[in-house]
């Protein structure tokens, strides 16, 4: 039987909504160099395997659109982006319910020798960040080596005191993945980044 569709909640409120608002004082939203928004709804879904990956693993992953798995520090995909996240787990990102069910069912835990998917949509909060201010914003909240500087790359770092994934989607396009419970804060902390990047 098929399960229902995921429906995550839209975690915009407080510091964070506050952050990105073109109607707070400061907010990114009304922003010339940077502007972020929370991409709602994102799916996440953690993929949790022993090595090598056997052919039932394979094609699951395939029917669901990540054909190829990504390596260290690099993400994979367009529509269902696939992001390493430690040699024994990655992220599938996707903002299509469909694909997110999927895979959740196919790789369900017990369905396979190898590995299983568990759904950690509803802990984690992506935040897209587009424009030419957007790395001197983000250096004044991670260590600037810590940004990942070409399309395809992707890094685990420390924001203020919270993990945090960065995905270099483009030149100008960055998103960031950490858990929701620190939305609050990562908000108040945007708020002060924004207050310091100055165009020069």
């Amino acid at each position: 039987m098929a399960s229902e569709p995921l429906q995550p909640f839209d975690p915009v409120r407080g510091q964070l909504a506050a952050a990105l608002s073109a109607h707070a004082p400061g907010g990114l939203g009304a922003h010339a160099l940077v502007q972020a928004r929370v991409l709602w709804p994102m799916h996440v879904i953690s993929l949790r395997m022993l090595e090598p990956p056997d052919a039932h693993w394979t094609d699951a992953l395939r029917a669901a659109g990540i054909h190829e798995l990504p390596r260290a520090g690099h993400f994979t995909g367009h529509d269902v982006r696939a992001l390493w996240s430690r040699p024994t787990e990655c992220l599938a990102l996707t903002r299509d319910a469909t694909v997110a069910c999927a895979l959740l069912e196919s790789l369900q835990p017990g369905a396979l020798a190898r590995g299983y998917a568990v759904d950690r949509t509803a802990g984690v909060i992506a935040i897209e960040f587009r424009g030419p201010g957007m790395d001197r914003l983000l250096a004044r909240l991670v260590d600037a080596s810590a940004i990942p500087r070409a399309p395809g790359q992707a890094t685990r770092a420390r924001l203020v005191d919270v993990g945090a994934h960065l995905l270099r989607i483009d030149d100008e396009h960055l998103w960031l993945l950490c858990d929701r419970a620190h939305a609050d804060y990562l908000g108040a902390w945007l708020l002060d980044a924004i207050e310091r990047i100055e165009d020069r």
